[in-house]
């Protein structure tokens, strides 16, 4: 609907920690026990995200489902994010690592395949972080990973039809240019 989001967690601390951030750093009506935001959801959105809970760990799996079927399908072709026994990514975004990504990007789309470029300037680059003093070659990890990096779609609603299509673009877009 918007703007909204939720953090879940067992951590009572923490979560009371977060209760109190997202209101100004309240820790009752008079008393402010740190900084905080203002990160209250409205009424309405937080109906919808109420509803939306019901199917999280139902949207979650099939964000994996697609994650692992890239990964079966691409892993020999580009670099795949990897899903480590002692985590449980959401897949929120499905970044892979390529050479010749902007070329990899534009073959997509002309195949009517939505493919972004999230984070294309490094965090440490960005004018904000300029006080920090950071310049190009810092961080060249970051720098290079910022040049190769596209995201494809990973969204719950993915069929696996769409998956094998997207699938195939990237692996004849590799196989044409060999």
């Amino acid at each position: 609907m918007g703007d909204g989001g939720v953090i879940t967690t067992s951590d009572d601390d923490l979560a009371q920690r977060l209760r109190r951030l997202r209101n100004h750093g309240l820790k009752n009506r008079d008393e402010v026990a740190g900084w905080g935001f203002n990160s209250r959801l409205d009424t309405l959105q937080a109906a919808v995200l109420r509803v939306r809970l019901r199917r999280l760990d139902e949207v979650i799996e099939a964000r994996r489902a697609n994650a692992r079927g890239y990964r079966e399908r691409l892993s020999s072709t580009v670099r795949c994010p990897a899903d480590r026994p002692q985590e449980r990514a959401i897949y929120h975004l499905f970044m892979i690592e390529c050479d010749r990504r902007d070329e990899l990007q534009g073959f997509l789309a002309q195949r009517g395949i939505e493919a972004k470029i999230h984070y294309p300037i490094p965090i440490h680059l960005q004018a904000c972080s300029g006080s920090l003093g950071y310049r190009p070659g810092t961080l060249p990890v970051a720098e290079a990973q910022a040049k190769r990096i596209l995201s494809l779609p990973v969204h719950q609603n993915l069929t696996e039809e769409h998956l094998e299509w997207v699938t195939q673009a990237i692996l004849e877009f590799y196989e044409e240019k060999r």
